[in-house]
């Protein structure tokens, strides 16, 4: 069975994995060769819930009398999943919603992951380790607290030091160590907002005294805060978006020109059809739809008559206008989207604006003697500048067109 995974970004770009799957039917095995696609699902982590969805549309088949057994082989490892009473999976009983978890984690290794034995030590670590505990070690835990009534969003650096134990960065090289059975409760509250734990609304004091086992000092307590500051989840969301748009710049080169201008990042595409600039906005709320303008590159022609020369041409110059239209009204369809990913969407909607245009209604209106792609170079660069927050930028193209017709009476 070939299973593809749609990356969680605007890139269009898959990931696929081969898992044998034989489900036991009536004294016959059955093996699945198709080709399965992964649909995301919404949530704080869209791949592991559309893994986690599939395989749970697939195990739920044992529900059926006649269905006994399921045997999947990950990277050479053999798992084996069967319904009694309960679900059991290699012999250990587990939910069936456990038993998608670790499926959906072990599909997504099996990506780059083909050693049996690594399986096969992650499969053990996976059924012995609670799901948010996991959620917890791939993406960082998850704190917040208040101050002067504006909710802090952090993340904080998490290790596991002992089968039984995880240790949580407060601070700059300060780790408190935490069992997993109590940062099971405590992710009950920081990722599912139950409120029945000890854990819930914790202020920096409390959460290092819980972990470090005293109070912390003055200064200590303003290191921590400082500390925590820098890993806010909306900074560290930005800044692995620009990365993208770093690593967007190098592949496309020859399409894309990004450049900072006045501290604000501003991106010339060329698509199929026109050329777009794409700017970052000032001074918008970290949830706004619009982070970013969008401009098409437009053209007016005029030309300029001169005189006669000696051999009874007429010389016509024409002069190319160039500016740029917008900006365009480009909603995201849901809030909270960040800065890179906003450009990202919009680069690669550009790029394709030979279809967005019929896709966009907005757009239609300022193509109309838009510039033709190809006619300005992405090298040059940006000539651009910024008056009272708003882009304006031209540029003039001259051709000089020499016609033989011969106009003498208008030359007497």
């Amino acid at each position: 069975m070939i299973i593809i995974i749609p990356t969680a970004d605007d890139s269009n770009s898959t990931l696929r994995t081969e898992i044998e799957f034989f489900v036991e039917r009536r004294g016959q095995v059955l093996e699945d060769t198709a080709t399965r696609n992964i649909n995301l699902s919404s949530g704080k982590d869209p791949i592991h819930s559309g893994l986690c969805q599939f395989w749970n549309d697939k195990i739920s088949c044992l529900k059926e009398s006649y269905n006994r057994e399921i045997e999947v082989n990950v990277s050479g490892y053999a798992i084996f999943i069967t319904k009694d009473k309960n679900y059991k999976i290699n012999g250990r009983p587990q939910t069936l919603s456990n038993i998608c978890h670790i499926m959906g984690r072990l599909t997504y290794a099996s990506i780059n992951d083909k050693d049996r034995k690594s399986i096969r030590d992650k499969f053990d670590f996976y059924c012995t380790t609670p799901n948010d505990v996991l959620y917890a070690l791939e993406n960082k835990t998850p704190y917040h607290w208040y101050e002067d009534g504006k909710k802090i969003d952090v993340r904080l650096n998490t290790k596991k030091i002992s089968p039984t134990e995880i240790a949580l960065e407060i601070s700059d090289g300060v780790w408190g160590d935490i069992s997993i059975k109590d940062l099971n409760k405590y992710l009950g509250f920081y990722l599912h907002n139950r409120k029945q734990s000890k854990w819930k609304f914790m202020s920096p004091t409390k959460l290092y005294f819980e972990l470090i086992g005293k109070a912390p000092t003055e200064s200590e307590l303003e290191l921590m805060v400082a500390f925590l500051s820098q890993n806010r989840t909306s900074v560290i969301v930005e800044e692995r978006a620009k990365e993208l748009l770093k690593s967007m710049s190098k592949q496309y080169s020859n399409r894309m020109h990004m450049e900072t201008i006045d501290d604000l990042i501003c991106i010339r595409v060329k698509g199929q059809d026109h050329e777009w600039l794409l700017v970052e906005r000032a001074n918008v709320s970290f949830g706004d739809r619009q982070k970013v303008n969008t401009y098409v590159l437009g053209v007016e022609k005029v030309n300029d008559y001169c005189s006669q020369d000696t051999d009874n041409t007429v010389i016509v110059k024409e002069m190319l206008q160039t500016s740029w239209r917008g900006p365009i009204c480009i909603d995201n369809m849901t809030s909270g989207s960040s800065l890179g990913d906003q450009f990202a969407s919009r680069i690669f909607a550009v790029m394709n604006d030979s279809m967005t245009v019929s896709r966009v209604s907005t757009l239609s209106h300022y193509i109309r003697n838009s510039f033709s792609v190809g006619q300005i170079a992405l090298d040059e660069g940006l000539d651009s500048k910024f008056v009272s927050n708003k882009l304006y930028s031209t540029t003039t193209t001259t051709t000089t067109i020499v016609t033989t017709t011969v106009v003498e009476e208008e030359f007497k």
